[in-house]
């Protein structure tokens, strides 16, 4: 879903763009995924390595994501509202469950890359795709709002800043930043933009083509993009 900031917005709201786009990137990207290895040519080693780099990369990210939220969002979050307590045990019970698939999904993926079919990692990416639509649903239905509701803009930009530590200058950025912003409307591009740190911002304008370059070898180019955004 598309998240849209009102004019009348009170400046004191948090604004979670980034979270949003984030969930909105794994939940399509998995999709794209099993779709692509459902169709897999084995005989294209050009795209068998562009697959491999993709997927090693999109499973550092959601590990790196799940990190930022045990680590430093979910914690803060029942520090501030300790009912939230209970919805975490749902979160950390799906987290769980979603650690079993990539294992499987790794296991497909070192098949892949041995020269073998891709039937397993289709397998663990369909299941994949099918829990994180209702992981993510849950996340953006009950536990994104209640940032919005309890946190003031500066300390939800302060929990923000941690994660952008957590995740720091690393060879994952690479991915993790083009992956992201990628998934934006030129509004949520605009407003996400304002408060991007510099590192940030130099890492997608680096790799933005490479990005897109691996992702539509690894899985197919995509109709609906959305157009590019330009300084």
């Amino acid at each position: 879903e598309d998240r849209t900031m009102d004019a009348t917005t009170h400046t004191t709201t948090p604004d979670t763009t980034n979270y949003y786009l984030v969930h909105r990137a794994l939940r399509r990207n998995a999709r794209r995924l099993a779709s692509a290895t459902q169709a897999y040519d084995r005989q294209d080693p050009r795209r068998t390595r562009a697959l491999v780099r993709w997927c090693s990369g999109f499973i550092a990210e959601l590990h790196c994501h799940h990190t930022i939220e045990d680590d430093a969002f979910f914690p803060a979050l029942v520090a501030r509202v300790p009912d939230a307590a209970e919805l975490i045990v749902r979160t950390d019970a799906d987290h769980a469950s979603m650690d079993a698939i990539v294992a499987r999904m790794e296991a497909g993926l070192a098949i892949v890359d041995a020269g073998g079919p891709a039937n397993e990692l289709h397998e663990g990416a369909r299941d994949l795709a099918d829990l994180l639509d209702d992981h993510l649903a849950f996340e953006d239905a009950e536990l994104i709002p209640l940032f919005e509701q309890h946190f003031t803009a500066d300390e939800y930009q302060r929990l923000d800043a941690e994660a952008m530590e957590i995740l720091g200058v690393s060879k994952q950025a690479l991915y993790t930043v083009p992956f992201i912003v990628s998934e934006a409307t030129p509004d949520e591009y605009a407003r996400m933009w304002v408060d991007a740190p510099l590192p940030f911002k130099a890492i997608y304008f680096a790799c933005r083509g490479r990005f897109r370059r691996l992702a539509d070898r690894a899985l197919g180019p995509v109709d609906d993009r959305i157009p590019e955004v330009v300084r």
